[in-house]
């Protein structure tokens, strides 16, 4: 790497230019760096208090102060780390925004080969890109995010107590045989970062094209299959030898992602038993509410409270209440929820954990996983699970399963052919199927308008008079058994809930619960 010799932060505000010295290590963090990640949440924090005062705090934000701010900051210190940024998906990375991505990291190395450049034409919510929400994000974004959500709880469990987490990732590298009791601790944080990053970034590798509406029509499983693409192509594993990984290795991420592992990886990506807000969960919650313009882009914690109060929790409230209103409003598309200045940050625990003495994950912000869990839990009853998204999933899959059986399909889809191709490769190729039906759904699908052929309702029981064109039971999981420290107890997400049922968290997950949970979601023709 160059010598650094840039010591200086020149932040260029609109009143007067801002020349700050710093030191180079100190923007520097060990895991993050590794993975290949610039933390310009913790860079802010080196800028003087009158800058960042001009930014104000949380619920109070100067306008749009703070991006500007950052956007100076994020080139400053790409110049003086010397660390070109690595632009996916066509563009500069804006989903992070306070945690751009470096070329000479492991998750661009990862990113770079086929097998994962795929991923950015395959939808993160499936068909619907245009409705009910405005959501284009692809699931190599999403792999993308959770990776970097992820480091970031490595690099703040090494913040807080680094003699704990070395303990842990010895002591479950050691007994999956991927370690000698020999090697130094920074080797195995070495090691365990590697195996953490290529978990995350490898555990959607093998979505279909069209995503979960042909996964459940073929009855795929993408964490089996993910084996066979990872036998079938070993461009991945050529790109992590130079990291030390064998085949091992990469067994030992397909078991965390198949929910195989009780090590602190598998609690974090896919907890065998349980119901936990996993990373994957935290992190499609927080993007794909970013996507829909639910979530503003995030600001440094320091202009956040520390604790949400009133406030904070009736934006978060009215916030969610907007969307929800969005969705119920019976529009075929919404192009926006609200004009609000609401940060993903505002919920986001990336870095609220520590490890108690039994290796297991405390969330130190419940406030916040509180929120997670609501907003979550609302959005699958109203959006992942709502009518118009599953009603033209499952007209698409009906019209398929017909075309299937009379062997028109075949060549498409299939495991193998879904696995190589994109969202855009398979409709163009089941369009030159000719068939009129089909491609008049796959005509809506595409459509900014999206398709005004269904209307939903959430009943108690499944209807039994065939009136309905489809309907689908809701299974709401609301994280409850998350470990939580609340006064120095450690409790789970579920007891704290109980025990602050009068914050609006509490409310807004309850009336979810009470509202969705073991219902049925029943959908009827226009």
């Amino acid at each position: 790497m160059a010598a650094e010799t840039k010591t200086h932060l020149l932040i260029q505000h609109k009143d007067r230019d801002w020349d700050v010295e710093v030191d180079p290590e100190k923007l520097r963090r060990p895991i993050l760096d590794r993975a290949g990640i610039v933390d310009l949440n913790h860079a802010f924090e080196l800028l003087p208090e009158k800058l960042k005062q001009k930014c104000g705090t949380y619920p109070n934000i100067n306008g749009f102060e703070p991006w500007p701010m950052i956007h100076e900051l994020r080139q400053e210190v790409r110049s003086i780390l010397h660390r070109h940024e690595y632009v996916y998906g066509g563009r500069e990375n804006n989903e992070h925004w306070l945690y751009p991505v470096t070329q000479d990291g492991l998750i661009a190395q990862i990113a770079d080969t086929k097998l994962f450049q795929r991923l950015f034409g395959v939808h993160q919510l499936g068909p619907n890109r245009e409705y009910p929400l405005h959501n284009h994000h692809s699931r190599a974004q999403h792999s993308i995010h959770l990776s970097i959500n992820a480091a970031r709880t490595l690099q703040a469990l090494h913040d807080n107590n680094p003699d704990l987490l070395v303990q842990k990732a010895r002591a479950d590298l050691i007994a999956t045989q991927l370690a000698e009791e020999d090697m130094s601790n920074q080797e195995i944080l070495n090691l365990y970062t590697d195996i953490l990053i290529t978990t995350t970034m490898i555990h959607d590798l093998a979505t279909p094209a069209g995503g979960d509406t042909i996964k459940y029509l073929l009855n795929l499983d993408e964490e089996k299959d993910l084996r066979w693409l990872l036998s079938q192509n070993p461009e991945l594993l050529k790109a992590l030898q130079d990291r030390g990984f064998d085949e091992r290795h990469v067994a030992f991420c397909i078991a965390c992602v198949q929910g195989k592992s009780d090590s602190l990886i598998g609690q974090m990506i896919h907890p065998p038993e349980g119901d936990y807000m996993d990373w994957d969960r935290i992190s499609y919650t927080l993007f794909d509410g970013l996507a829909i313009q639910l979530f503003t882009p995030d600001v440094p914690e320091s202009l956040l409270p520390e604790e949400l109060g009133e406030v904070d929790s009736f934006n978060l409230y009215m916030g969610l209440q907007s969307a929800i209103e969005a969705l119920d409003s019976g529009a075929t598309a919404v192009l926006g929820v609200h004009d609000k200045v609401l940060p993903g940050s505002l919920i986001d625990t990336s870095e609220n954990y520590v490890l108690d003495t039994q290796g297991r994950l405390i969330c130190t912000r419940p406030d916040r996983l509180a929120w997670l869990s609501a907003y979550r839990s609302w959005m699958i009853a109203r959006h992942y699970a709502g009518h118009q998204m599953l009603g033209v999933e499952w007209e698409l899959q009906q019209r398929l399963r017909e075309l299937i059986e009379n062997g028109i399909t075949n060549d498409i889809l299939t495991m193998e052919t879904l696995l190589t191709i994109t969202d855009r490769q398979l409709y163009d190729e089941l369009l030159n199927l000719g068939d009129t039906e089909l491609n008049q759904i796959i005509g809506r699908i595409r459509s900014t308008a999206g398709t005004t052929l269904f209307t939903g309702i959430v009943k108690s029981e499944k209807e039994k008079d065939g009136r309905c064109y489809a309907q689908f039971p809701l299974k709401i999981k609301p994280g409850f058994d998350s470990l939580v420290s609340d006064n120095g107890k450690v409790i789970t997400l579920g007891e704290w809930v109980k025990q602050n049922n009068r914050l609006l968290s509490s409310f807004a997950l309850q009336q979810s619960l009470d509202r969705f949970q073991g219902k049925w979601i029943v959908i009827y023709e226009v």
